[in-house]
C-alpha cells in the first residue's frame, strides 16, 4: 500500500512537469520561492537520504533481533 501510494504520488509529480520547458521548470515564482526544478531536485537527494537510512538501519544487528511483537 505504502509502495502504491508513492508511485501515484511520482507519477502525479511527474505528470505536472511533463512537457515544460527548461525555462518553465527553472521559473522562480518569487526570490523566496524555489522553482520545479529545486523541488525535484529537492525530492530526489531526500528520497536518497531516506532510502540509505533505512538500508543502514536494516544492516544493524538489534534491527535484524527485533522481534514481530516489538513492531508497531
Amino acid at each position: 500500500m505504502f509502495n502504491e501510494n508513492n508511485a501515484k504520488i511520482r507519477n502525479q509529480v511527474l505528470q505536472a512537469v511533463e512537457g515544460k520547458t527548461d525555462e518553465q521548470l527553472n521559473l522562480k515564482p518569487s526570490e523566496s520561492e524555489w522553482s520545479p526544478i529545486q523541488i525535484l531536485d529537492h525530492l530526489q537527494l531526500m528520497e536518497k537520504i531516506i532510502a540509505k537510512g533505512v538500508s543502514q538501519e536494516l544492516q544493524k544487528e538489534e534491527s535484524k533481533k527485533q522481534s514481530k511483537s516489538q513492531l508497531p
